[in-house]
């Protein structure tokens, strides 16, 4: 087949004439072609016409079809195996539009890991380009806060139990619920998040 670009019933103009006897070289000169393009094309239709063996136009077209669907397959399993971990990784209830922004980071196709995570594209776009909600980075930092000291059982207790002030600052900051959520995400085991809250609960 021809460089893409020309058309079929151009290459079968061209065809024509040199069938009709023109030199090769001198009708690529005069279209501005190259000479192998035309030597391609001709041994191409040869094979069309059966006169020499080889893949057909048709069977090459298939083939490419193919190919292409074996990578889209592929592609989307990559990014099926790969959402089905992230949201593994994430407590309820799920955004899904989150393991979209990290597939995104990693280079996997936007397109495919919307209509995976049922995420419409434009809305994952919308969603990206806002900047964190006051939620998101309270939750971020409790993270924070919960990764960086394994201080929730021992340092907040005594620091909550000091004063009547610090029991109210803890029992806010460090609410059942919002702790609980951030240990998932932390990838924290659960028993133990709720251990820690438990003795900071009695603690106040």
């Amino acid at each position: 087949m021809g460089r893409r670009g020309y058309p079929p019933e151009f290459r079968r103009k061209v065809l024509d004439l040199v069938e009709a006897g023109r030199p090769i070289a001198q009708v690529a000169e005069a279209l501005g072609i190259s000479a192998q393009s035309i030597y391609t094309w001709r041994r191409q239709d040869r094979i069309d016409r059966g006169l020499v063996p080889g893949l057909s136009s048709p069977e090459k077209e298939e083939l490419a079809a193919a190919r292409r669907r074996i990578a889209q397959l592929e592609t989307e399993l990559a990014v099926t195996r790969r959402a089905a971990e992230l949201l593994k990784e994430q407590a309820l209830p799920f955004d899904r539009s989150r393991p979209s922004n990290v597939m995104a980071d990693e280079k996997l196709p936007v397109q495919v890991c919307c209509r995976v995570l049922e995420v419409s594209k434009p809305g994952f776009y919308a969603w990206r380009s806002r900047p964190p909600s006051a939620r998101a980075i309270r939750h971020a930092w409790l993270t924070d806060v919960i990764l960086g000291a394994s201080f929730v059982e021992e340092s907040c207790c005594a620091a909550a139990a000091r004063t009547r002030e610090g029991r109210i600052g803890y029992k806010k900051l460090l609410g059942r619920r919002s702790s609980g959520r951030r240990r998932e995400e932390a990838g924290l085991r659960i028993h133990e998040a709720a251990n820690a809250m438990a003795a900071v609960v009695s603690a106040v």
